[in-house]
Parts: structure tokens; sequence; C-alpha cells
């Protein structure tokens, strides 16, 4: 009933519950670790703080989109993900989210489409028992793997660098940027790296973003 009845709080609160006592502490973490997926599209402000009420499990991965620059979001994910969240994202002309709406007492969801520039989307994920990792492929790595004479000659080159890769990893995004290289030679070298996974993603806009250990690039 104790689980149960923290689930309801928001992560402040429940933050605030678990300095009660040392029971109330246990029980809180007990819930900080239990799978968690949360989405909001707006204002950064206003997402990042809506997500802060909903969320209750310490996020550890998420993918934020935005129609603007997304530079200036750096202080605000470093104030307010923890360290240890891993976070891609990339910017875009259009924006769309599966958000829940409460009206009557029920909650629901609402299909919402945003073009205004400064919008975000951000989707938070709570997956303890997995291991998420945010990386970077430069182009100038990406060029090279593009023209390898092979996919196995490229793939060996990914091996050479300090990449997820592995039987163990079991999906991977991708999101290229427009540039002078073909993504499917890219995406190819990948696969083979990571045999048992399912890759996913799409081309971005103009910008990519990546937060790990705390620091927004």
């Amino acid at each position: 009933v104790l689980v149960s009845s923290l689930g309801l709080l928001g992560a402040p609160d429940l933050a605030r519950a678990g300095c009660a006592s040392r029971i109330f502490m246990l029980v809180a973490r007990e819930v900080q670790r239990r799978p968690e997926l949360v989405i909001e599209v707006g204002k950064p402000d206003a997402v990042l703080a809506a997500l802060g009420r909903r969320l209750v499990a310490t996020p550890t991965m998420g993918f934020l989109f935005g129609t603007g620059g997304l530079a200036s979001l750096e202080q605000a994910l470093a104030q307010r993900l923890p360290a240890g969240c891993q976070v891609i994202g990339a910017s875009t002309q259009m924006l769309q989210a599966l958000v829940p709406r409460c009206a009557t007492g029920q909650t629901a969801t609402e299909l919402r489409h945003e073009g205004e520039e400064g919008q975000i989307t951000l989707m938070l994920g709570s997956f303890p028992d997995a291991v998420a990792r945010a990386f970077h492929l430069p182009e100038e790595l990406c060029m090279e793997l593009a023209g390898a004479e092979t996919d196995a000659a490229a793939a060996a080159e990914l091996l050479k660098r300090d990449l997820p890769t592995g039987d163990d990893w079991k999906t991977v995004v991708l999101l290229p940027l427009p540039m002078r290289f073909h993504p499917v030679r890219v995406l190819k070298a990948y696969q083979r790296c990571c045999p048992n996974a399912a890759i996913i993603g799409g081309a971005a806009g103009e910008q990519l973003l990546l937060h790990a250990l705390g620091k927004t690039r």
C-alpha cells in the first residue's frame, strides 16, 4: 500500500517524502526504480516543469526534438536531469507528440502538433535494469565509413572506436544530419557491429543534441 501511495507522487514530492524517515526513504528508492515513460510538448521551461511533476522514477534515457536552436537548452538540461540520464535529439521544423490530457477526472491522450519556433518535445524514460548510452559519430568518420570498399571494412573501422557495439545491444537509434555521405552505408556498418540490435531513427534537421554525464553538446 505504501509503495502504491508514494507512486502517485511526482519526483519533487517523492524526494520530500523520502526525507521523512528511513522506511519512507527505502520505499521511495524502490518506487524510483520502477520502469516509467513520460512525454510532454511545449516551451522548454514548461515541458521540464511538467515532466518534473509527473515523473516518479529517476530517468535514465530520453529523446528531445525542438523547432529552434538547441544550444539554449544546455543549462536547463544540466539543472533538471540527473547525471546518469542519456539524451539524444535533433532540431526539426514540426513536432508531433501523443501527450496525456486530464478531462472530467479521467486521463486520456491527445495528439498535439507544434510548429512554432522555440518549442520542444521531450520524452524521458526510466529503465533501471537496462543500459543506455548516447554517442556521436563525427562527419569525418561517417564519410570514411561510407567510402569503405565493403560493409565489413566499415564495420572494422567502427570497432576501433569507443562506441556501443557487440551482441548485447538490442536497440540503436541513429539520427543522421543531411551531409555529404550516404547514411545507409553507415547503418549497414553499424548493423554488423550490433547484429542483435534493431536499428531505428530518421533524418534530423540542422542540429543534433547529445546529453550525457550531465553535459550537453
